[in-house]
């Protein structure tokens, strides 16, 4: 996926140490937070129509701006339909994070 290498590598020329990250889907991606709390470093990192696999092939950014903390938003339609693909999903993606 060439375009997540260039985002990472566009994050690392940008030397940003975000103290919050918000990582997601379209549920966030037009969302406002920096402007929640003017006094820290709040960069979201979301994509229109991504999947939670696809958030997983994306933790590298994660790690590239080394958050404090971290918020998750995505999968949503498929966690309140109870999909165990949804929660098995999810549960790697919190790993891969908890890993990196």
């Amino acid at each position: 996926m060439a375009y997540i290498s260039g985002w990472n590598a566009s994050l690392e020329q940008a030397g940003i140490d975000a103290d919050i990250v918000i990582f997601g889907d379209s549920i966030i991606n037009r969302g406002d937070f920096a402007s929640i709390d003017q006094s820290q470093i709040i960069m979201t990192l979301a994509i229109s129509g991504e999947s939670i696999s696809g958030m997983t092939t994306r933790v590298g950014m994660l790690e590239t701006v080394q958050p404090e903390k971290i918020f998750i938003m995505a999968g949503i339609n498929g966690l309140t339909n109870g999909s165990q693909k949804t929660i098995d999903e999810y549960s790697v993606l919190i790993e891969s994070i908890q890993n990196s």
